[in-house]
Formats: C-alpha cells, sequence, structure tokens
C-alpha cells in the first residue's frame, strides 16, 4: 500500500515548514513531526536540516523527493485506474460527434471501450461540426469528435485518426466493372451528397474545386440529409456518392455497394477530439481519447 509518509514528506518539502504543512493537511504539526521522523528512522538518513528558518533538505532528501514525487503520482493514477471498473465511480460517457463519426465509428469504440470498462453508461449524440463544437464550448459535453479540418481559438482541437472518403456506386452501374473513371466522369452521374453547408460537403467540392470542376454544373447533383438515405438511393442504382470508408463497410463486403477510383483524387480527412482543457477532463474520457489513439486502426468498423 502507498505509505502515507511519503505524502506528508512531500507537503513539508513544498509548503517549505512543518506548521505549513499541518495546515494543509488538516493535522497536528506534533503529528508531522512523528511521522517525518518515523520515515528517517525507516529509511536511516536525515532528510531535513532544521533551524529556525525552516527546513531543507538534505541530499538524501533531495533523491527521496524526486522519486517520492513520481511514486505518489503513480499511486493517485493508479487509484483513479482501478476506480473505473467500479460502479462506485462517476464513468458517464456522453459524446457528441458528427454523422459519419457519431453513426459509424464512435459506437464501435465505445462498445469495445465497455468490454473494458464494463460500468460505463454511454450515450453517442450526433450532430454536424457546428453542432459538436457549440455543445463543447456551452460546457452540454466534454467530449466531440468531428470530420475534417476545423479551427476554433476557444478549444483543442486534436487529429485522432484519418477517415478516407470514396466514391460507390450500385453493383448494377456501369462503373462497378470500371477500374476507375476520371474526374470530369463526376458530372455525368446523378451524385447524391450531404445537405448544403455540411462539412463533408463542403469538403468534397473542394477536393473538385481544385481540379478546376464545379459540382453545381452537375444537373443531376441531389443533396440529402441522411447517410443512410444516401447508401439506399445509391444501392438502388439511382446515382454515386462519395462516403466515408466506415459509412459503406457493410455495403462494400455484401457487395452491394462497388468502389471505384477516381483518377488522380484522395479524399481523406482527419477525424478530431474536440474538447476545452485535456488537463480538466474527467478521467473516463482521458482513458476513452487514449483508447481511440490505440485502438481505431485495427478495429473492424461497420
Amino acid at each position: 500500500m502507498h505509505d502515507i509518509r511519503l505524502s506528508i514528506f512531500i507537503a513539508v518539502v513544498e509548503k517549505g515548514s512543518f506548521s505549513a504543512a499541518a495546515e494543509a493537511l488538516h493535522i497536528t504539526q506534533p503529528a508531522i513531526s512523528a511521522r517525518i521522523q518515523s520515515l528517517e528512522e525507516y529509511i536511516g538518513v536525515q532528510l531535513f536540516k532544521r533551524d529556525r528558518k525552516g527546513v531543507t533538505l538534505t541530499r538524501a532528501g533531495e533523491t527521496l523527493y524526486k522519486n517520492a514525487r513520481l511514486i505518489n503520482d503513480l499511486w493517485e493514477q493508479t487509484i483513479k485506474e482501478v476506480r473505473l471498473h467500479s460502479n462506485i465511480f462517476d464513468s458517464r460517457l456522453e459524446i457528441v460527434g458528427s454523422p459519419t463519426v457519431g453513426q459509424y465509428i464512435l459506437p464501435c469504440l465505445v462498445k469495445e471501450f465497455k468490454n473494458i470498462y464494463e460500468y460505463i453508461n454511454a450515450t453517442i449524440l450526433v450532430g454536424n461540426n457546428n453542432d459538436v463544437v457549440d455543445k463543447v464550448i456551452n460546457n452540454q459535453v466534454h467530449l466531440g469528435f468531428i470530420a475534417g479540418h476545423y479551427v476554433n481559438d476557444k478549444l483543442t482541437i486534436e487529429e485522432i485518426f484519418w477517415d478516407e472518403m470514396i466514391l460507390v456506386v450500385s453493383n448494377k452501374h456501369p462503373w462497378a466493372k470500371t477500374k476507375a473513371i476520371e474526374p470530369v466522369d463526376i458530372l455525368i452521374d446523378r451524385l447524391i451528397l450531404r445537405e448544403p453547408g455540411s462539412g463533408t460537403c463542403l469538403f468534397i467540392e473542394q477536393q473538385f474545386k481544385q481540379l478546376g470542376i464545379e459540382l453545381s454544373k452537375n444537373k443531376f447533383f441531389l443533396e440529402f440529409g441522411s447517410i443512410e438515405t444516401i447508401k439506399s438511393t445509391v444501392e438502388g442504382n439511382s446515382g454515386c456518392s462519395i462516403l466515408s470508408k466506415y459509412a459503406v463497410n457493410k455495403e462494400l463486403k455484401s457487395g452491394s455497394l462497388v468502389e471505384v477510383d477516381i483518377k488522380g483524387m484522395s479524399f481523406k480527412r482527419p477525424v478530431n477530439a474536440v474538447y476545452r482543457n485535456f488537463n480538466h477532463l474527467p478521467e473516463i474520457y482521458k482513458k476513452f481519447i487514449s483508447f481511440v489513439k490505440k485502438t481505431v486502426h485495427t478495429m473492424e468498423i461497420g
């Protein structure tokens, strides 16, 4: 077990005197003195030089302080981690994610996370990037995840992993047997994307705009608010779409959707964790961020 004498020793060093340490720890000065004397007897060395001005560390005391601080921090971290396995600990995990992340990625990650910390009560909310950022800024949630580049000087936006978007068509579509199409070919088929103003839609439009292709010139262009609606429409061979691989993994496996390359184009975007201050996050959220970093690339999602 952790030796309470180490905590008292650290307090004396950091407060500069026995009396100040006693006041900070809400115990008597004689009790402080007795614990320090006991610690010195146990180790067999003098830890403090005492004079009228207070106490200063001996060289042995300096060595002990350096390591005692590490031991104390490790003990506190260990207790936090152990408590995550107990239903007496506040283990509520409420996260908000942009549509692709919130609907397809977070559910799989949270499910696996609960296999480690079984007492977690998890809630996943879904909104567009602006919704996610607003909820975090307004203290409605501790943690959000958004897809795509985003800047906000009030928040920490930490890149966690990358999401690859791909062109998909029905297995009955003429492009299904084509290895790749030219970028300009996207203008001759019904292209179905997310609603106007969505981060995903803007990202795709910008990628084509860099090649001088304006998607607004596609007279068959459709915009839907639901990824599931887009997928079912494309499966019915009523157009094509550019969607996250995470969102269409199941359909690609079943063969109802087929991936088609667009020559010279790549649709990779970062997925970012959004929070106010990492040090102020509840421990369960810190653990989840760390878990996502280590796990997302090895998990089967979708």
